[in-house]
């Protein structure tokens, strides 16, 4: 057993240098060049050269992939163990399903998993994915410029499978290897109206000045395959006699195709303490962690032409809840309900705010054309530092992302517990999702 988990690591690890990206290209320069899905808004929106729009949703998109809730690693019957004689005590408490609890599931004894989740995203950032406005500039010839004041239609959905596999290496440590396979599907329809503006009051514009509709169509696409594979291990630090206070580290390796949205793009390491404390029929627990990140390309460090790479947001993440036994005995029933957060650190967002429909440095408006001075429309970037063009100049702040999550656990055989929850956001930050579903099964291999 154990020779057949250390040989599942390594083909895991072998895969991370085969599978994940390291130099993903996100500016695309024709639709030809659409076959990845981080070129479908920037090939729909026709914001593909000099404009922050793209890396900016591909920033927020890979931000919410490397924070997505996914299934313990231990979904399972916990094992304690009598601080005085070292027996092993069983409970009907059957354990959280998206957090994690302190106890271990015993020495030598496997356990695997697997599970559906399903993700409709609706709002990024706070404004709404089926009417985001956006503004884009082009310069027509020194004294005109275009301006494109564009609606976008975005439709973003995830279905995700997980498969866990638990190991209890001793009866205080588990290892852990967690498999998300995804199924990430995008579209856009987007209309846009052009107008002209002159950069001065003696030259007018062209005689093809007027406002022009033009609906920019309809593009959908699809991808699957391995997310991010995560790696942990936990050991119990303190065992005694309601208490029990563990330490853990989960690693997320770049295995996902960051260019279709299937990762992160960027390597994760999670520290985290967890704390339970199991009191007759009910068992509160409490784990604290920060998710550190590397750099991804999915992020460019100059958002204006799309080069050079940044460090993935980091994030503080705090989860409390408690596990209720509805039914003991041989089939044993429980309720899980869980508090997840995450206060993401120093993220690029999108920020709507009115933008002025003129010339850079020109309040003039050409007459007598009835279009508005000003539209409300979504900005990723703050000004340009021309001293410094490499500077990164994307929008960031800070945000608390929290969400509740209460599910059933149901043991109907030996060694068999089914499970169902449902995740509901709290709040409208990052890339929120309608309520998520999930439902599993699990099964513990006894030694």
């Amino acid at each position: 057993m154990k020779r057949g988990l250390l040989l599942i690591v390594i083909c895991c690890t072998v895969g991370v240098s085969a599978v994940g990206q390291n130099t993903p290209f996100w500016n695309c320069p024709a639709p030809g060049n659409s076959k990845n899905l981080i070129c479908l808004l920037p090939v729909a929106t026709r914001a593909t050269t000099t404009n922050p729009l793209a890396p900016t949703i591909n920033s927020a998109i890979a931000t919410q992939l490397s924070q997505l809730p996914v299934l313990s690693s231990g979904p399972a019957i916990a094992v304690t163990y009598d601080p005085a004689t070292g027996v092993p005590i069983i409970s009907d408490n059957l354990g959280p399903i998206l957090t994690d609890r302190a106890e271990t599931i015993g020495k030598h004894k496997l356990l695997v998993a697997f599970a559906y989740q399903r993700f409709r995203f609706h709002d990024i950032d706070g404004n709404n994915l089926n009417s985001l406005s956006f503004v884009f500039p082009q310069s027509i010839s020194q004294n005109l410029l275009q301006q494109t004041d564009e609606t976008v239609n975005v439709g973003l959905k995830l279905d995700q499978y997980v498969g866990v596999a638990t190991f209890g290496l001793t009866k205080k440590i588990d290892v852990s290897v967690i498999v998300p396979i995804d199924r990430v599907s995008i579209s856009s329809n987007s209309a846009a109206t052009i107008y002209y503006v002159t950069s001065t009051n003696t030259i007018p514009p062209p005689p093809f000045n007027n406002p022009t509709a033009v609906n920019l169509g309809y593009f959908h696409g699809t991808s699957s395959g391995i997310g991010d594979i995560l790696f942990s291990v936990k050991r119990v630090m303190y065992s005694g006699e309601n208490d029990t206070i563990a330490a853990g580290l989960i690693f997320r390796a770049p295995t996902g195709d960051s260019l279709n949205y299937l990762g992160s793009g960027a390597y994760g390491f999670n520290p985290y303490v967890v704390w339970s404390h199991p009191v007759k029929k009910l068992s509160p627990h409490v784990r604290l962690g920060y998710q550190f990140n590397t750099s991804t390309s999915l992020i460019p460090s100059n958002p204006v032409n799309g080069t050079g790479s940044s460090t993935l947001p980091g994030s503080f993440q705090y989860d409390l809840g408690a596990d209720v036994i509805l039914l003991s005995g041989k089939r044993p029933l429980t309720f899980a309900g869980d508090v997840i957060g995450n206060y993401v650190v120093n993220s690029p967002v999108l920020v709507s705010k009115y933008t002025c429909l003129c010339a850079a440095g020109d309040q003039y408006l050409a007459s007598p054309f009835p279009y508005p001075s000003t539209v409300q429309a979504l900005n990723p970037t703050k000004a340009v530092n021309q001293a410094d063009p490499n500077s990164s100049n994307y929008i960031k702040d800070s945000y608390n992302s929290a969400q509740v999550a209460l599910g059933l656990k149901f043991k109907p055989w030996n060694n068999v517990i089914l499970y169902g929850n449902v995740t509901f956001q709290l709040n409208n930050v990052g890339l929120k999702s309608s309520p998520v579903p999930l439902a599993g099964v699990s099964y513990t291999f006894k030694p």
